[in-house]
């Protein structure tokens, strides 16, 4: 109290107490107390018709005859020392007290219910005097009467009230003591105030606080220091995808390296950067932007995320496919896969999510809006989210997800298949394990998305730390790795786990029947074989003249044709030489029998 923001309205029981003693200035009491009021009920006013002709009468009843009467009705006590019988002077009626115009028009109003409940009949309850009590209508010495029917109370709009405005005395400027007057300000009468003058209020203006406490709304924004820690998980990716480029370029002639295919690298790296980037329109909300600049930052979202997702993953794909048609050649006959090959898939995946985000954003675009999910004792907003949202979005939400989810499962397919081969060629075990954890993420974290987006700073923080853990989980499975082989020095070695893997695949058994002349074939061809695989698709360098390069290729590949023609033919030739000699022995069979 006494900072402004509260007023202070008392009942009449304490309206002379307030004037009748001084206060310190600018102590408790005299900051709660300036500018607080008094509402009082009052019998009536000059002027008023009623209350007027009850003046009148009252005043006409100061003779000897009807005093006399009066007092004979009042009760004596002659036993009693301490009664005091009421004794009617001039005095009390030149003044009207504030309860004789109400207790006139209580007891007419008995009077007249009693008569109207007997209209009849001879006798009457009290229930049913009270009914009839609580339906008259009347003009009294207070103003007009009528009464609640559920409570039989007079309703205040019927009543007569005054607001009286406490004030500091003109005595009191420049003093340390402090007193209050009282002045009336309005009235109150047939259920409208009438205003006499302006009230003061204790903030010593004449303006009328408001009726309810400011209301502390809570808009949920994401926050200075969630959105820095969002930003931070951002920048770590692109720095990690950034480095890792680096390295791919300036190692592009290292044996790892380009059997890893540095534009499938750089694919990578280009996804991941898109892909987390989508962290920085998810960190804008209407604290720091506009609602137009939100709406725009909320259909970039899925825009970053889903071409940056195709674009990572499906290279992933791409590169496992290329390489299992490679290696899981029966016929070991000679493959070509165009660039073009390549780039399908990618081309594919792009396709689709481009597609369909673009009817997104031009048939039912996101925009910024805020909702009203908690209200106070006084039906007042307390709680506003605020969040992206359109008119049917959910069947484009469900194609991007079945979409991009089924990208990532059929990579994952391509990778175990190509689980028996090198790290130096597929990498198969670490990006099994990149794709498993991103598996593990979309499955774990696509629910829990959907249990709190009611909450803007959980959502925010849940979708920022999904992008960073798939980025990441893909950068570091796929780099780590050829780091470490790069520097390793057994590098070397990694030509006998190849040279294993065709043996393996191509042996023909225990059963065969070659001679050695084709094992020395075999062996010839597989040599070549895992030269050709070792080495890859050349990349271009300023001490490798690729045109030799590209004649000397092309030789290998004809010396392996040719000996795997000779091969087959050898294999022909094994096989129908023991065809017939089975049949010699059948038929000898039976000469031996007789």
């Amino acid at each position: 109290a006494g900072t402004g923001q509260h007023q202070w309205i008392f009942a009449k029981n304490v309206f002379e107490a307030i004037k009748q003693r001084t206060y310190a200035r600018d102590s408790p009491l005299h900051l709660a107390l300036r500018g607080s009021a008094k509402l009082t009920e009052i019998g009536g006013m000059p002027g008023m018709e009623g209350y007027d002709k009850f003046v009148e009468r009252w005043r006409a009843l100061n003779n000897p005859e009807d005093v006399q009467y009066v007092m004979s009705k009042q009760p004596t006590y002659p036993d009693d020392p301490d009664f005091d019988p009421v004794f009617m002077d001039d005095s009390a009626f030149q003044s009207t007290k504030n309860m004789a115009p109400f207790l006139y028009d209580a007891t007419i109003a008995l009077g007249l219910a009693a008569c109207n409940v007997t209209r009849g009949r001879d006798f009457f309850d009290g229930k049913a005097h009270y009914d009839a009590f609580k339906r008259m209508r009347f003009t009294g010495a207070t103003g007009d009467l009528f009464f609640e029917e559920d409570t039989g109370s007079r309703d205040p709009n019927s009543a007569l009230f005054q607001m009286f405005n406490y004030e500091e005395s003109t005595e009191s400027e420049g003093s340390d003591e402090v007193s209050f007057t009282d002045d009336t300000t309005a009235l109150f009468q047939n259920g409208e105030w009438i205003v006499d003058r302006p009230f003061t209020y204790n903030d010593g203006t004449a303006e009328i606080r408001p009726d309810l406490p400011d209301a502390h709304v809570d808009y949920k924004y994401i926050g200075t220091g969630l959105r820095a820690a969002g930003l931070v998980l951002c920048a770590l990716v692109m720095l990690q995808a950034i480095g890792f480029a680096l390295f791919t370029k300036l190692n592009q002639t290292s044996r790892v390296i380009r059997a890893s295919q540095p534009v499938f690298l750089y694919i990578i790296c280009l996804g991941t950067v898109i892909m987390s980037a989508a962290i920085i329109p998810l960190s804008i909300d209407d604290e720091i932007a506009s609602n137009a600049g939100c709406s725009i930052a909320c259909q970039s979202v899925p825009w970053l995320i889903c071409i940056g997702f195709s674009i990572a993953f499906a290279s992933i794909l791409s590169k496992t496919l290329r390489i299992n048609k490679i290696f899981h050649n029966p016929s070991m006959r000679r493959i070509k896969i165009t660039p073009r090959d390549v780039a399908k898939p990618i081309f594919a995946s792009l396709a689709l999510n481009a597609l369909v985000l673009s009817l997104w954003t031009a048939l039912s675009p996101l925009y910024w809006s805020r909702e009203v999910t908690a209200i106070d004792e006084f039906n007042r907003a307390v709680t506003l989210n605020g969040f992206c949202t359109s008119e049917g979005f959910l069947p484009y939400v469900i194609i991007l997800v079945v979409g991009n989810v089924g990208l990532l499962a059929l990579a994952l397919y391509q990778v175990y298949n190509a689980r028996s081969l090198s790290t130096e060629f597929a990498e198969s075990e670490y990006i099994f394990k990149a794709l498993f954890i991103a598996v593990l993420v979309c499955f774990v974290g696509i629910p829990v998305m959907v249990i709190v987006e009611g909450e803007p700073k959980a959502y925010f923080f849940l979708l920022s730390s999904i992008i960073f853990v798939l980025c990441s989980a893909l950068l570091l499975f796929m780099f780590v790795p050829k780091i470490r082989f790069h520097f390793s020095p057994d590098k070397g070695k990694q030509k006998d786990t190849v040279r294993h893997f065709i043996s393996k695949k191509y042996s023909t058994g225990p059963s065969s029947t070659v001679d050695q002349k084709t094992s020395d074939n075999r062996k010839a061809s597989l040599d070549s074989a895992t030269s050709w695989a070792s080495t890859g698709p050349q990349q271009p360098s300023d001490d490798v003249d690729i045109n030799k390069e590209s004649a000397e290729l092309k030789k290998t590949i004809e010396t392996l044709t040719a000996r795997v023609s000779e091969l087959e033919s050898l294999l022909t030739t094994g096989v129908k030489e023991q065809e017939s000699r089975e049949e010699s022995s059948v038929d000898q069979k039976p000469e031996d029998q007789v």
